[in-house]
């Protein structure tokens, strides 16, 4: 593994894996900081606001505003000035750097339904996170349809679109699934991996009832990174997902037709007929696996077919048992045609050590701050609902 000895006041290339893994660091650290940050200074104008304004004309203004703070102030913009001031990245390098990248058709046709049938699976995971959050004692409620008026309108809904759908799609990923996904990928491999991004999402939205079930929805949408090379798909079923939780908040306050009444009716059916409530879902959870399993098979396909393409073309070392490229050496491309074993030795069954960069603790100080910082508030928000 590439390990360079560095202490933390250095100041490595811009081009080095330990300055892209640091600057990520110092972006997540920023991040975490920025967003708590932004809920102490919503919660003080909220305060001065609640004297002049109704309920509902409160709870709008103050959504907007912490959504705009950080959404776009936070997530997106600071984020982006870390890259583009500590890397010297120009625009074009940081939309790469963040997988904003090309991907094929069918990646984006699958996050339609992947995005559809991971809405069923969170309201579950939800669901059994409450339930075992209330039998520790805490009585907070979640959120949801709380200072919802009575009355429908349209401005309203395409508001709450924007702020709680398009806006996280976009922002959220760039920070969550770009530079941060990009540089725990070049140093951790496998299992690990995949833990590591599934708490970064849990512990990003620093409140103890998204902890779990975001933590899950963070772990498949690497998944679905890993797999199509690319933030635009997870955009598609992050927007999904927000979007529907939108769509039934105001279906269970107006009463519409379409779910209006899902939660009363699984409620109901888990106490009249739980085996069937259960079957589906299990059903749901299944399908979702088969989708992401069609997901891997396509782009597997794909993969193996330009492996295949690009060794014929190569040369091949007998003495190394290995193959040797045609052409200027691309490490990049060595990558993201997983041909790790083949170009560096059959006898790994990990990333070469001229690949992955391990970091040291220094390097991981910003990360450890971040952590530390998401983790305590996080922890804060569960005893503060134990005597809400």
């Amino acid at each position: 593994m590439y390990n360079a000895p560095s202490t933390l006041l250095s100041t490595p290339s811009p081009h080095t894996p330990q300055a892209r893994y640091r600057a990520v660091g110092f972006a997540m650290f920023i991040l975490i900081a920025g967003l708590l940050f932004a809920r102490i200074l919503v919660s003080l104008i909220s305060f001065g606001l609640a004297q002049v304004l109704t309920e509902q004309t409160h709870r709008i203004i103050i959504d907007t505003i912490f959504s705009v703070i950080a959404q776009i102030g936070v997530c997106f913009l600071a984020v982006f000035l870390v890259y583009r001031l500590k890397l010297k990245f120009p625009v074009r390098t940081i939309l790469n750097f963040s997988n904003f990248k090309k991907t094929r058709w069918f990646n984006l046709v699958l996050a339609i339904p992947i995005g559809i049938a991971g809405i069923f699976v969170t309201i579950g995971v939800s669901a059994l996170w409450m339930m075992f959050l209330r039998l520790l004692g805490y009585n907070r409620p979640s959120g949801g349809t709380d200072g919802m008026p009575a009355e429908f309108s349209v401005g309203l809904f395409i508001l709450q679109i924007f702020l709680v759908a398009i806006l996280p799609a976009i922002c959220e990923e760039f920070a969550m699934r770009g530079g941060l996904f990009t540089v725990i990928k070049g140093s951790y491999k496998g299992g690990f991996f995949y833990v590591l991004m599934a708490l970064a999402f849990g512990l990003f939205h620093q409140n103890i009832t998204q902890f779990l079930y975001t933590a899950v929805f963070g772990g498949v949408m690497a998944f679905i990174v890993v797999k199509t090379k690319s933030v635009y798909p997870v955009m598609i079923v992050h927007f999904i997902n927000n979007a529907f939780s939108v769509y039934l908040s105001h279906a269970a306050v107006h009463n519409w037709r379409f779910m209006g009444n899902l939660f009363p009716m699984i409620s109901e059916g888990l106490i009249t007929d739980t085996a069937l409530v259960i079957g589906i879902y299990i059903a749901i959870v299944v399908a979702l696996a088969g989708l992401l399993f069609l997901l891997h098979f396509l782009n597997s396909s794909r993969v193996l077919l330009k492996k295949k393409s690009v060794i014929l073309d190569s040369g091949f070392d007998h003495t190394n048992n290995r193959v040797v490229l045609v052409g200027e050496f691309d490490e990049q491309k060595v990558i993201e045609l997983e041909l790790e074993k083949e170009v560096y030795g059959r006898e790994t069954t990990k990333a070469p050590k001229a690949v992955l960069f391990k970091p040291t603790i220094a390097d991981n100080a910003f990360f450890i701050g971040a952590i530390v910082v998401a983790g305590v508030f996080t922890l804060f928000s569960f005893v503060f609902g134990l005597f809400y």
